[in-house]
């Protein structure tokens, strides 16, 4: 007697009711093993095909993801480069107005020193004017007269009336 026939007529010899039902599928399971076995090899194969369309279709999936990434990156890297060309510009242009920045600061300086002094010489000049005209009569005299308009508007910034002659007589 073998292990199946044995296995067979013990799952036969449960009885009735609910071990008996199982014993009458034990026993017909062990009597038909090989078609038990051809349906786990069509089920196996059912599962393989299944996993193997499950991979395509994310292997396609994933294709198409960096297809996508790919193209998001040569944007993003044509992006970076054009703004790095520009920050390199702006660093230039930036440079260039610190240096003319540094030249109009010292041209401001030098002007500056220029009004102080021309403010002092001009204090001076007021100061020896006053002096003169009160120790001098013929200066004091000269500074009374009127001073003629063609004249006048050089002195106090009005606009000078246009040329009503030659200076040189031809």
């Amino acid at each position: 007697m073998t292990i199946l026939s044995s296995a067979s007529a013990f799952a036969k010899g449960l009885g009735g009711g609910l071990w008996g039902a199982i014993g009458n599928g034990v026993a017909w399971a062990f009597g038909h093993v090989r078609l038990i076995i051809e349906y786990a090899m069509i089920a196996a194969m059912v599962v393989l095909a299944g996993l193997y369309v499950a991979q395509r279709i994310h292997g396609l999936q994933l294709d198409t993801q960096v297809q996508k990434l790919t193209g998001d990156y040569a944007m993003a890297d044509g992006t970076i480069k054009v703004l790095a060309r520009a920050n390199v510009d702006q660093d230039q242009a930036i440079a260039s107005l610190k240096e003319l920045r540094a030249r109009d600061s010292k041209q401001i300086q030098s002007l500056q020193k220029d009004f102080k002094k021309t403010d002092a010489a001009s204090l001076q000049v007021k100061a020896k004017l006053a002096a003169l005209e009160k120790t001098n009569v013929q200066a004091k005299s000269l500074l009374d007269t009127a001073v003629p308009d063609a004249v006048g508007c050089v002195l106090d910034g009005t606009p000078c009336p246009a040329r009503s002659g030659s200076v040189h007589p031809d």
